[in-house]
């Protein structure tokens, strides 16, 4: 799994999350996952802020971003093919914690604030005479991203669990062969010790008659 952390107060950061300070990656010595990251940042555009793509490369365990932008992280195992994905904001820009909070569009969050909307501390959209956007209240619970492998396991070696099948069937068959020819070399032993003994017992029953 992965953890992305505050890097002043090593706080994990869930998805949404809107930090100050940065962050840095924290992949806890998973080893099958490939992370990618994407920066976006506003830009004045004709149409109002727009957002406009900066990097979006690869990421490595200790990597910390501190400049002001929008970081999606995706990771991907690459044996099971899983793909998760986080959105962290850096930065104090209120449509910025709109945007990644309330999952609206730019245009939309201007539009809301534009006709009353006020955004709060955390990003949450407070429209008037309705629930907040973004708040506990209005929007379902999601489960919280921790890229598991379930995202971290080495495929299942198929041939390998059936090796083991056929190993055991083999030992079940094997066990009852066995004990038959025990058994066999037993009863002819004693066939064999029986005939013995009555072959000593003719000649001196015989001799004693004479």
């Amino acid at each position: 799994m992965i953890f992305p952390r505050d890097v002043k107060t090593g706080a994990e950061l869930t998805n949404e999350a809107i930090t100050e300070n940065g962050f840095m990656l924290d992949l806890a010595k998973s080893r099958y996952l490939n992370i990618d990251i994407k920066k976006e940042i506003l830009l004045e555009g004709s149409n109002g802020l727009v957002e406009d793509v900066r990097f979006n490369k690869p990421a490595q365990d200790g990597n910390q971003y501190t400049d002001e932008g929008i970081y999606t992280i995706t990771v991907t195992n690459r044996y099971t093919g899983q793909q998760t994905t986080k959105m962290i904001y850096v930065g104090t820009n209120d449509i910025l914690k709109a945007y990644v909070v309330t999952g609206l569009s730019l245009q939309d969050i201007q539009n809301r604030v534009a006709a009353g909307a006020v955004i709060a501390e955390d990003g949450t959209l407070i429209v008037p005479n309705s629930a907040p956007i973004g708040s506990e209240s209005s929007a379902p619970e999601q489960p919280e991203n921790t890229f598991q492998d379930d995202v971290d396991t080495e495929p299942t070696n198929t041939s390998d669990a059936q090796n083991d099948i056929d190993t055991t069937r083999d030992a079940d068959i094997a066990v009852p062969i066995i004990a038959a020819g025990v058994a066999l070399v037993l009863l002819l032993t004693i066939l064999v010790f029986v005939s013995r003994r009555k072959k000593q017992t003719l000649p001196e029953e015989e001799g004693e008659k004479r």
